[in-house]
């Protein structure tokens, strides 16, 4: 979600040296492999930017030590990360094991760490960390060095706030970044940049600094708030993909879209498939697919709402607590679980109910859709309010 450290990233001159350094380095760089070097220097350099000597030191070896053992080691990796997550999101959870002696995470005191965490985009990164573990544990990919696992869990541009690559897009065209800017789609990646800038701190900075009180309102405003909250997070989210994906372009980096008219979804489902993209397809590869086939090939019966309800409800769970480990997210995770177990079932009612002909008829309806599209709003803007009362983001 929206945060502070894409204020820091967007606005802070680390960026920016990163992205020039990027765009030169990469684009002068005469083939695929100078390019992959080039990008691993630039998001070192971001590293060094950002953090003190030590966390680059601890990151230097663990990559060092990951290019020569490899296979199982990642698996090992992203239980580490998972855990540091959870100490991330929840330090007090930490703080409240009183198990008599100092534990792992008191020791390498995780208060240090939050800080550097929080600049890593930490929430992305362990994401990232699972992708390429679980690849690797598969056999789909053998285990990468260190120039291509820096680039794949670190890519300075996407670190605050994704999107979420998947390491198979990711080998699949590490080695095809060698195609030449033209002036066309030069320009294109500027005007994408400007616009998200035009987002970020202009739309959604005057909407922030005039409109939205964090939810400290109340009757009619607080209604009108709710709307205009679910309004200011698409912005300041899209914004900040506006600028990453200009980037890549310049730099010859596949950067993958994230956003596609979300707002303009007729129902749950739809909204899925186009707020926060590489998320959803994050969630759908690893969690929802694995649980849904597994609990179909279990089941005696053939209902096939069963396994994917229980999929929604473990997958959109996770998402929420991915968010945050707070009641909050919890339940607003729980609450898109139900809408989009909810959907499925309509829509597997109206397909046994209708003609295909009063189906196509029912779809096809400009009166459905106008409602369907408001009423899937609401529940979004109205999701907002619950996850992020009275918690300010801006």
């Amino acid at each position: 979600m929206p945060g502070d450290l894409a204020n820091i990233s967007l606005a802070g001159a680390e960026f920016w040296i990163c992205a020039l350094a990027g765009i030169v380095a990469i684009r002068l760089s005469p083939n695929s492999l100078s390019k992959r070097v080039s990008f691993f220097i630039v998001n070192l350099l971001f590293l060094a930017l950002l953090l003190t000597p030590l966390p680059i030191i601890a990151f230097g070896i663990g990559f060092f030590v990951l290019n020569f053992i490899k296979d199982r080691l990642y698996v090992l990796l992203a239980i580490i990360v998972g855990i540091l997550f959870v100490a991330h999101k929840r330090p007090d959870l930490v703080q409240s094991l009183q198990l008599g002696f100092p534990t792992l995470l008191d020791a390498i005191h995780i208060e240090f760490l939050n800080p550097i965490l929080g600049m890593l985009g930490f929430s992305y990164l362990m994401l990232r960390v699972i992708e390429l573990a679980v690849a690797v544990h598969e056999k789909r990919h053998p285990a990468p060095g260190i120039i291509d696992t820096v680039n794949y869990l670190i890519p300075f541009h996407m670190l605050a706030m994704g999107p979420i690559q998947s390491y198979d897009d990711f080998a699949k065209e590490k080695d095809v970044i060698d195609e030449p800017l033209s002036f066309d789609d030069a320009l294109q990646a500027v005007e994408r940049i400007a616009r998200g800038l035009f987002k970020k701190f202009v739309l959604a900075y005057f909407i922030d600094s005039l409109l939205l009180t964090g939810f400290q309102s109340n009757g009619w405003y607080l209604l009108l708030e709710i709307q205009v909250f679910a309004l200011w997070v698409y912005l300041d989210f899209s914004a900040y993909m506006d600028v990453v994906i200009g980037l890549g372009k310049l730099m010859g980096i596949a950067t993958p879209e994230n956003f596609n008219r979300p707002y303009s979804a007729r129902n749950i489902t739809v909204f899925w498939e186009r707020w926060h993209i590489t998320l959803s397809m994050f969630i759908r590869r690893n969690i929802f697919v694995p649980i849904q086939l597994h609990i179909a090939r279990k089941a005696s019966n053939r209902n096939s709402l069963l396994p994917a309800s229980f999929a929604f409800l473990v997958s959109f769970v996770f998402c929420g607590i991915w968010h945050g480990l707070t009641w909050k997210f919890f339940l607003w995770g729980l609450l898109h679980a139900l809408a989009l177990i909810i959907c499925n079932a309509y829509r597997a009612v109206l397909r046994g109910k209708l003609t295909t002909d009063r189906l196509r008829q029912y779809n096809s309806s400009i009166a459905i859709r106008i409602l369907a599209t408001i009423v899937t709003f609401e529940f979004i803007a109205f999701s907002f309010y619950v996850a992020f009362y009275p918690i300010r983001y801006s």
